[in-house]
């Protein structure tokens, strides 16, 4: 677990969602492989196929360790059953982005009392957690099921779990039959044809590993300081723009709209990158041992996320690296994050006009501010705190709006059967909605926003919606897009792209959608939520 694979369960140090001054330790479900408890439960024609590919890459590995063929083969199986025995005790997607669902706090004691076979304190104690009283639990079932698994299972089988998953987490730092095999398995997960060139996957490691010593020297470089100016400036107009449309919403009662607009000008925004660098102090890093490398590198990371426990918690830093190119909304200290790797084109450029900028990373800001209002991030107060600070009839008029782009967003078709999970993006999709027309709101504060003028043929609100969409230009694979369906809370781009501006009746204006057209929605049938 310090550093260097997982097996049976999740452990990090985060905040107490009801106490986020306090930083506590939490146990998640784990145990398993392949990236969705589905895989293992479903027995359609794509599940099988990745199964299927599973086992053989199990029997790979164990081969590669010295074990015959038979053994191979008998070890694989072994760790096949445990990992489905495993994924049938976990809860779904959709269920695990319930923030109260997977809240349960336990003391230490009482905790090992629902699981007789797992003494949490000595577990604790190993991971090197002391004189911490409670624990909160994502799932009590799944560990109450293990612990069962204890009395069922062999321990001969559990020494061959151990010993695969110590494999599987070694596996891409060893000799390169270990990365082809690893390949070869990814490649009827993903259909990737080539494999990423091992610059990039060592630049990729590089930026994982010793993020701040990378970062510095990414931002040095690439980050200029008139671009953070612009980007607060931005944060600050969208800011504007939706307090703006709280205060004009037509279903929510002034009491909730007050506590919404407390929120969000509580708002902290981070930009760029982390405000204090690590220096990795005591990390041993050699020229000549890659894999000892990245043994120490995942021990000096866990030690420093353990020493966490019991100091104030650090509002300040960055939990991202500088070149990544994504932002963030955390519901516990209630900020948003844009590093320095999104800040450019497509997303941002500080030449640019406004639509350009309002309807790509102004969009961007919009929907990471909506995440605070979203279904699980409207569940957390201005502080952070996981709390209910919604009028019983507002939350119920929210919901009702929610199944709206629920029922939308399931209607759209990725591969032959495989429609959008709405449930599952539906965070997402609250934000793409509420960042654009936040964005939009912000834009139309402009001087440009205020003009017809037109630049290369298009009108200002055609630049702007132009400009929302090119973000998502992309092309997925078949087999990336049959798995992003089942594990990532984002629909896919082509759906982002469309998902939102149906629902906005500017964009109708702006390019004289009329009935009949592919894509119209009737104006009562627009969906409005923030």
């Amino acid at each position: 677990v310090q550093g260097m694979g997982a097996p049976l369960y999740g452990f990090f140090v985060a905040q107490d969602r009801k106490n986020v001054d306090n930083m506590i330790p939490q146990l998640s479900q784990g145990g398993t492989t392949l990236p969705d408890r589905d895989y293992y439960l479903k027995d359609d024609k794509r599940s099988l196929q990745i199964q299927d590919a599973y086992k053989k890459y199990l029997v790979t590995l164990f081969g590669f360790i010295g074990n015959d063929a038979a053994t191979a083969a008998k070890n694989a199986a072994t760790v096949y059953d445990i990992e489905k025995q495993m994924a049938a005790l976990q809860l779904s997607r959709v269920e695990m982005r319930d923030a109260y669902k997977t809240y349960n706090k336990f003391h230490v004691d009482e905790f090992s009392s629902k699981t007789p076979g797992l003494n949490w304190k000595n577990i604790l104690s190993s991971l090197k957690v002391t004189g911490e009283d409670s624990i909160l639990v994502n799932n009590p079932a799944f560990f109450t099921g293990v612990n069962n698994m204890l009395g069922t299972v062999s321990l001969q089988d559990w020494k061959t779990y151990l010993q695969w998953n110590l494999l599987k987490a070694a596996a891409p730092y060893l000799s390169s039959n270990f990365v082809d095999a690893s390949f070869a398995y990814n490649q009827v997960m993903t259909g990737q044809k080539v494999q990423t060139p091992r610059w990039q996957r060592l630049s990729q490691q590089t930026d994982a590993s010793i993020p701040d010593l990378l970062g510095q020297l990414y931002v040095k470089d690439y980050f200029k300081p008139e671009a953070k100016a612009r980007m607060e400036e931005l944060v600050n107009n969208l800011r504007k723009a939706f307090a703006v449309r709280i205060k004009n919403l037509d279903w929510m009662s002034d009491a909730t709209k007050q506590k919404a607009l407390a929120k969000l000008a509580a708002f902290k925004s981070k930009i760029g990158y982390t405000s204090v660098w690590r220096n990795y102090e005591g990390l041993e890093i050699s020229p000549a041992a890659y894999f000892e490398n990245t043994k120490n590198v995942g021990k000096w990371n866990y030690d420093f996320m353990v020493t966490r426990l019991g100091k104030p918690v650090d509002r300040e830093r960055m939990n991202t690296t500088a070149p990544t190119v994504n932002a963030f909304y955390n519901a516990t200290l209630n900020d948003i994050t844009f590093p320095a790797g999104i800040l450019q084109f497509p997303f941002f450029d500080a030449n640019a006009d406004d639509a350009i900028n309002c309807g790509a990373i102004g969009a961007a800001i919009g929907h990471e501010m909506s995440h605070g209002f979203d279904d699980n991030g409207s569940k957390y107060d201005a502080d952070g705190t996981l709390r209910n600070w919604w009028t019983d009839e507002d939350r119920k008029k929210f919901d009702e709006r929610s199944a709206l782009l629920v029922k939308q967003f399931d209607a759209y078709t990725v591969l032959d059967t495989i429609h959008v999970n709405g449930k599952l993006t539906l965070g997402e999709n609250i934000g793409d909605l509420g960042g654009l027309n936040v964005a939009y709101e912000a834009f139309k504060m402009t001087a440009q926003g205020k003009s017809d003028k037109k630049i290369d043929g298009f009108t200002p609100d055609q630049r702007f919606f132009l400009s929302f969409a090119r973000v998502w230009m992309g092309n997925a694979l078949p087999e990336t897009q049959a798995q992003l369906i089942i594990t990532d809370t984002h629909a896919p781009g082509q759906h982002r792209t469309i998902g939102a501006p149906v629902n906005i009746d500017a964009w109708y204006k702006a390019f004289d959608v009329k009935p009949g057209d592919k894509l119209y929605k009737k104006p009562e049938d627009r969906i409005r939520i923030w």
